[in-house]
């Protein structure tokens, strides 16, 4: 991953359709040390897909503690609950 970031990558981008972005797999699938220098290079934790998922949630939906640890740390992340998250996973 720090090749990719180091060469340009833009960590930015994000899927067309759902709007999920390299943090929130990398939240979902538990890839620590890729959550961590995504959140170094200034991704934005707090970004929600297209259903208003945010990386803590994909990481909550699979239970991965770790991973919330890293995104709560700190200034990273904000709590937005909106209704569309509770409807996500009905």
């Amino acid at each position: 991953m720090r090749c990719l970031l180091e060469a340009g990558a833009d960590f930015k981008l994000t899927c067309a359709e759902t709007d999920v972005s390299p943090l929130m797999i990398a939240a979902y699938h538990s890839r620590l040390e890729v959550v961590q220098e995504l959140l170094e290079v200034g991704a934005d934790p707090n970004i929600g897909s297209t259903d208003g998922a945010t990386a803590i949630f994909y990481a909550a939906q699979k239970g991965h503690l770790e991973v919330i640890r890293i995104l709560l740390d700190g200034t990273h992340f904000t709590l937005h609950l909106t209704h569309s998250i509770w409807l996500w996973n009905s």
